[in-house]
């Protein structure tokens, strides 16, 4: 299954030596949770992006520091991908900045969040199950780090996690687009070597307590496997 990855942040030139580049990190871990998912890398920043209607079986956007309310040529243009290809029935997962932006891309709202950053390992509670959400669970650990967050669903979106500090950790436009706030490509050296990174940006005791949270286990394994299932298609999503 070919997915076009579109990454939408530059590499960390300090970084990229000790944890490769960011197309790296989605490779890994699709490798080790879901191999049958092949990666093809297009640079959104700079404006490569695939044919919508194309033969890729879907798009994964990643994060980025940047805000999807900016103005950006890049961003514009990112948004109409997505709301061309979800018109088109093509999948597009979404993590944290590429969340945030099928929801602004299909109808909804992003903004900053009055509860500060969010940042370390989170927990978050599935409300919602859907067939491609296998194996079950109730609740998940993920690493995070944002401090936008989507405050109202497009049309036809559905929550399906969240906890207290983020509403709409992830959600579903049924068939379409599947959005999470978190990073399950985060592997936890590299989390806080980023946080670290931003310590001066974020605050020190913001981010001592966001390192002694990564202590915490985190189910990659089971959101990965979540993605795979949701991109490979299930038309009948409604939980059984």
């Amino acid at each position: 299954m070919k997915i076009g990855l579109l990454v939408c942040a530059k590499d960390s030139e300090a970084l990229i030596h000790q944890f490769g580049s960011i197309a790296d990190m989605y490779c890994n871990m699709f490798n080790r949770h879901a191999p049958e998912i092949e990666l093809k890398v297009y640079d959104a920043v700079k404006g490569d992006l695939p044919n919508a209607t194309g033969d890729l079986s879907g798009f994964l956007c990643t994060g980025s520091p940047s805000s999807v309310y900016e103005d950006h040529e890049w961003i514009k243009e990112l948004k109409v991908f997505v709301k061309a290809a979800c018109q088109h029935k093509k999948k597009v997962v979404g993590i944290c900045f590429g969340h945030q932006i099928i929801a602004e891309a299909l109808g909804g709202k992003v903004a900053r969040s009055s509860e500060g950053w969010g940042l370390g390992v989170q927990g978050i509670h599935i409300h919602q199950a859907r067939n491609w959400m296998n194996p079950r669970a109730e609740h998940l650990n993920m690493p995070v780090i944002h401090q936008d967050q989507v405050t109202m669903l497009p049309p036809g979106g559905v929550v399906l996690a969240g906890n207290s500090d983020c509403r709409y950790f992830m959600y579903e436009v049924p068939n379409v687009a599947l959005g999470i706030q978190g990073h399950p490509e985060f592997e936890k050296s590299y989390a806080e070597a980023l946080y670290i990174r931003r310590r001066e940006l974020i605050g020190h005791d913001i981010v001592s307590e966001a390192i002694s949270s990564l202590s915490k286990p985190v189910h990659t394994h089971i959101l990965v496997g979540w993605i795979y299932h949701f991109l490979r298609g299930n038309r009948n999503s409604l939980a059984r």
